[in-house]
């Protein structure tokens, strides 16, 4: 559904009357996003492969463009590390 903007006279999603309306209450500490996992059955080298495809794609325009559709602005390395915050957080109250 789209509804006209006043301002510019372009149609707006009408979500975006909604989205105005919403007030930060409580923001989280950063946590990367979107990880990417391979089962450990995976044979390591095609493991690498896959790896090696996502980084590849960061580092060109058009890989860029694709991975920011998903929003994914940096792509790069992680580890279990990375996500060790999440624990701290005491999410499984909520499953």
């Amino acid at each position: 559904m789209v509804r006209q903007s006043p301002e510019t006279g372009e149609g707006q999603p009408i979500l975006s009357h909604y989205r105005e309306a919403l007030q930060i209450i409580y923001k989280t500490k950063p946590v990367a996003s979107h990880p990417i996992a391979v089962h450990p059955r995976v044979p390591v080298d095609f493991r690498n492969a896959i790896k090696s495809a996502f980084l590849k794609l960061g580092q060109t325009t058009e890989g860029s463009n694709l991975l920011a559709k998903i929003p994914i602005k940096n792509i790069g390395e992680a580890s279990m590390a990375d996500y060790h915050i999440l624990k701290k957080m005491e999410l499984n109250v909520f499953m």
